[in-house]
């Protein structure tokens, strides 16, 4: 059957929900639960299907800055027909680009120069809290 008689629909980029924790855990299986927010530096992985594409771009916009939206591109190597994988940057920069709060990300998914953009789903990023909590947490009274 040619592809030409396929539904566009059916190649349609679907994002469905994420995971958000640190490269360590990512790796791991099976899986920790995901952490309620990603505070930048975390490793996300989003899951969805039909995110295979020539080049994929995960665009987070936050609501109250809709200019400001964050274009992420996701490597190769990092990504598949269901599950995109990326780390949230952290450094100087991302730390003052990024506001805390809810994010609509969506897939932007380009195949032979026709890119199609997925469903938004919300992302919560978190700030990063490096001052009250110690890594790894010191244990009282042993």
């Amino acid at each position: 059957m040619s592809h030409h008689h396929d539904s566009p629909l059916g190649l349609f980029p679907q994002l469905q929900a994420y995971w958000a924790g640190d490269a360590g855990a990512a790796a791991r299986l099976p899986r920790l639960p995901s952490l309620p927010a990603a505070q930048l530096g975390a490793r996300i992985l989003v899951a969805g299907s039909n995110l295979g594409g020539d080049t994929v771009v995960l665009r987070l916009t936050h609501p109250r800055r809709r200019n400001d939206a964050v274009e992420i591109p996701i490597r190769a190597a990092d990504r598949n027909d269901r599950e995109l994988r990326l780390t949230i940057p952290d450094d100087p920069a991302a730390r003052n680009a990024w506001s805390c709060g809810v994010y609509l990300a969506q897939a932007r998914v380009d195949r032979g120069g026709s890119p199609q953009r997925s469903n938004s789903i919300p992302l919560v990023i978190a700030p990063r809290v490096t001052a009250i909590i110690p890594n790894p947490a010191a244990r009282v009274g042993g």
